[in-house]
């Protein structure tokens, strides 16, 4: 790992030199305004796109880090190992002297990447996007760099792909970063687009000729009362011999 860190220190400052001419011509990125139907009124739009204009994006984060924060911590994680891989073979050694080898050393070094790492994720977009960059890039490069060198190749060719795998961390990092914009984008558009207006409901008028034959008109009829029913008569009481009994208080 001689003179690695040299070389990954001019490549880096290159980075950044890019970064900040490119970044300098870069446009905010801003939500694209919903359609507004012929009903809605001038004042509901000029009220409806501003508000969605300048309210900020909202990223998904997982345990604190985005989606664009995963390529930069990969990188960095494998940049630690494969230097501590490294430094168990025979005849290779850490190029920095300001990296101490030891187990704790390494250990503190990953968390410092992640702590970076944390840090850019927070920031507003303006910083946040090209320390993401910068870093998956330069992390990239490392990596790749010992694991080559772990393996056997010389050092121009671990070297130069380090170089080819960092500069296709650097850009695949940026278009990582431009799809959570649009997604958060989106949800932003959602959130805040008024619901579509009802379509206004419309009397149906059902027109029905109905051609009907006129009725025959007959007599009226009286109608009968209804037949009474007939009580049958009492049965006659029996016949009872009548004794009549007559006294005669005649006087003398």
């Amino acid at each position: 790992m001689d003179h690695r860190f040299c070389i990954q220190a001019l490549f880096f400052s290159i980075a950044l030199g890019t970064l900040s001419s490119g970044h300098a011509q870069e446009q905010e990125y801003l939500p694209p305004r919903a359609d507004v139907g012929p009903s809605a009124s001038p004042a509901a739009t000029a009220s409806t796109a501003p508000a969605a204009a300048k309210s900020p994006l909202t990223l998904e984060r997982s345990l604190g880090f985005t989606k664009g924060a995963r390529l930069p911590l990969a990188a960095g994680t494998a940049d630690v190992l494969s230097t501590y891989v490294g430094l168990q073979q025979a005849g290779l050694k850490e190029g920095n002297s300001l990296i101490n080898t030891s187990n704790w050393g390494l250990a503190g070094l990953f968390v410092l990447k992640v702590g970076l790492v944390y840090y850019a994720d927070q920031q507003p977009p303006e910083t946040r996007k090209p320390i993401l960059k910068a870093t998956s890039g330069f992390w990239t490069l490392g990596a790749v760099n010992n694991l080559l060198l772990i393996a056997g190749a010389s050092n121009p060719v671990s070297l130069a792909s380090g170089i080819v795998a960092g500069i296709y961390a650097y850009y695949a990092e940026g278009r990582i970063l431009e799809e959570e914009d649009r997604a958060a984008a989106g949800r932003l558009l959602q959130s805040t687009a008024e619901p579509a207006a009802a379509p206004q409901k419309r009397a149906a008028v059902q027109i029905r000729y109905l051609y009907d034959k006129p009725a025959e008109t007959a007599e009226p009829v009286e109608a009968s009362p209804p037949p009474q029913p007939t009580a049958e008569p009492a049965p006659a009481p029996p016949k009872r011999a009548a004794v009549e009994i007559r006294r005669h208080y005649d006087t003398f």
